[in-house]
């Protein structure tokens, strides 16, 4: 956590490691919560879920989310915030 914010988040989505595969948007949503105090046990299994309960737990704090090595917008799009204060 930093001083400035509420929070940041580094995810190296590996697009460009052939031989371990590309992180699925919900591997990512799962470690989001995590990061935030979630218990493991309360982070819902389904991928519409976890965005909601991230986009929730977002919306009013002030964090920085680096998604590194992308293979393409699809990979990503789940996992951006919204609202008038992110930065796309």
């Amino acid at each position: 956590m930093t001083s400035e914010g509420d929070g940041d988040a580094f995810d190296g989505l590996r697009a460009g490691a052939s031989q371990k595969g590309t992180i699925a948007p919900i591997a990512v949503l799962h470690r989001i919560p995590r990061s935030l105090g979630v218990d493991a046990d309360d982070i819902p299994t389904e991928l519409d879920r976890r965005i909601s309960l991230c986009k929730s737990m977002l919306k009013e704090r002030a964090t920085l989310i680096v998604l590194d090595d992308a293979a393409n917008e699809t990979q990503v799009r789940p996992l951006l915030p919204e609202g008038h204060t992110a930065s796309r």
